[in-house]
């Protein structure tokens, strides 16, 4: 009897592996098939014809574009026309990225642009977990930079329409990957409370240390950085 119980839970435990990874390589596959369609520029005839027909998505909803909204676009704020300027018609994802924010309001949102700035290389590295956690703990630090509140939702939103728009083959199987990913993301990102906290703490540290003391910490650090990572010095050698 034993040995049967000891059967089937190995059996349930593999069954259910099996349909994790199944599951999530497909979400993955999904998400890097959208992201290199995304950004591939494309003609400006089809984005005109995609901003006709384009929708932007809230959540479960759709919303869409409207001559009040290109309007909008037009006469968006001072700040997002410095952030802005040049934008004509999108041809790339960033593009296309700005125009929406625009569209949808968020164009004073300048922690979206910060995100932006990182997103491919968070999107590129999907599929290597220990290398996502290091974008996004390097997204978590650039966050800092930005003292008012941050909607990750927001960006979501706007990611999801940008995406839409872009990716001619479009699918719910997309759709689906891709709130999942960003619901990922959210988690594996350090809290800025958090890490504003440890940086009051390193500078007060910092700043008692005498210069010998300080210079000798300085070291241990590089020589154990270069153990961990040996290709590091090399790079800074050639640079």
């Amino acid at each position: 009897d034993a040995r049967k119980c000891l059967n089937i839970i190995l059996n349930y435990i593999a069954g259910a592996l099996l349909y994790t990874n199944s599951i999530f390589a497909t979400r993955v596959k999904a998400i890097q098939k959208s992201w290199r369609q995304a950004n591939k520029k494309v003609d400006e005839a089809e984005l005109i014809d995609e901003e006709k027909s384009l929708e932007v998505g809230e959540t479960s909803g759709k919303l869409k574009m409207e001559d009040a909204a290109k309007e909008k676009f037009r006469d968006f704020s001072k700040a997002a026309k410095r952030r802005r300027k040049g934008l004509n018609v999108p041809k790339s994802f960033n593009d296309m990225f700005l125009f929406n924010s625009c569209v949808m309001g968020y164009e004073d949102s300048e922690w979206m642009d910060l995100i932006l700035d990182q997103f491919d290389a968070i999107a590129s590295n999907v599929d290597q977990l220990h290398r996502l956690q290091e974008e996004c703990d390097v997204l978590s630090l650039v966050l800092t930079k930005y003292m008012n509140k941050i909607t990750y939702s927001e960006f979501k939103v706007v990611l999801l329409a940008t995406l839409r728009s872009l990716v001619k083959d479009w699918n719910s199987g997309m759709d689906v990957a891709w709130n999942w990913f960003w619901d990922r993301l959210e988690q594996m990102l350090v809290d800025r409370k958090t890490l504003l906290y440890y940086q009051k703490k390193l500078q007060a540290t910092y700043t008692s240390l005498d210069e010998k003391t300080f210079q000798l910490l300085r070291k241990a650090l590089f020589e154990n950085f270069f153990v961990s990572l040996p290709a590091a010095e090399e790079y800074l050698k050639t640079s």
